[in-house]
């Protein structure tokens, strides 16, 4: 009698884990989130002029437009914040997500795009989603030589602090607006500044510049990147003199990057902006990927969702 109600309370204990096991596989729901940027009120598409960008409406050709995306969370509508656990892919690993929009060959781009988030949730109701613009810093400062993918790229290497490029957009005149100036390139690239401490070994930033995005989302929603949003205050053939073109992450030094800040809601100078750059769509957006997120030859769509709302 007692051997059978051990064997009873074991099988008992044994069912028991069984389903829960099978109840955390099934508690968990898909999440796919595709990004499109937005210049001149329409997609964008790298390396074409368009007209009408900034303060002063000037024209812009953008070649390269990257950002990493990392700590993504989503809000249940009882208050609860859960974090997305991402797939393992090229363009995310550890935490953290390379966005890629743009299709370019010059040699420090990635030879590819990306242009989603991929991940799973709890199931459940979900009305916010927030993420950092940035790479956390206990990843940010490692060497990109032999980091895991997305972090090895080196053309997002901002190789004077050892750390990432949060955001790379690398842009130049064009049309008949760039007579009016000598600027031949545009870029912005924003990263962590005032760091302490020896190549690798960073001890802290006194300016991380990671930007912490929220927003209004439920799952099937996507995501624009309104870069008139991110210009709107700027005269982008403008600079300051002694100072780099457009804006390399320090308000403090580059009054050309305060404007850019604000749209970005990146904390400086004792201000806490909100963003105003991103936000949430139920339009469809194809979700797709190509290559990798390493310097090299083009590939297939690793990954294709067609959301329907």
């Amino acid at each position: 009698m007692i051997f059978r109600s051990l064997a009873l309370l074991l099988f008992l204990n044994a069912l028991i884990a069984f389903t829960a096991c099978n109840d955390d596989k099934k508690a968990s729901q898909p999440v796919t989130i595709a990004i499109e940027a937005i210049l001149g009120d329409q997609e964008f598409q790298s390396g074409v002029c368009v007209d009408g960008i900034g303060r002063e409406g000037q024209s812009l050709n953008v070649s390269d437009l990257r950002f990493y995306v990392s700590n993504v969370e989503a809000k249940s509508v009882n208050g609860d914040w859960a974090p997305l656990a991402l797939s393992t892919r090229s363009w995310q690993g550890n935490g953290v997500t390379l966005i890629d929009l743009a299709d370019t060959e010059t040699e420090s781009a990635t030879v590819g795009l990306n242009n989603y988030i991929e991940g799973t949730l709890p199931e459940g109701n979900y009305d916010q989603l927030r993420f950092t613009l940035g790479v956390p810093f206990e990843l940010n400062h490692s060497d990109f030589n032999v980091a895991e993918a997305p972090l090895n790229v080196g053309g997002m290497a901002w190789s004077w602090l050892g750390g990432r490029k949060f955001l790379r957009l690398d842009a130049t005149p064009c049309g008949d607006s760039a007579e009016d100036t000598d600027l031949t390139g545009v870029p912005l690239h924003i990263g962590s500044t005032e760091c302490q401490g020896d190549i690798p070994d960073i001890q802290g930033c006194d300016k991380p510049n990671r930007s912490e995005i929220t927003v209004d989302w439920t799952p099937g929603d996507n995501l624009t990147f309104d870069l008139d949003a991110l210009f709107e205050n700027t005269d982008v053939y403008d600079n300051t003199a002694e100072t780099p073109s457009l804006c390399m992450a320090d308000p403090s030094v580059d009054p050309d990057c305060a404007p850019i800040f604000t749209a970005l809601g990146i904390p400086f100078d004792d201000q806490s902006p909100a963003q105003r750059v991103f936000s949430s769509t139920d339009r469809e957006i194809h979700a797709h990927a190509t290559g990798d997120a390493n310097e090299g030859d083009h590939g297939e769509d690793d990954h294709e969702h067609h959301d329907h709302h």
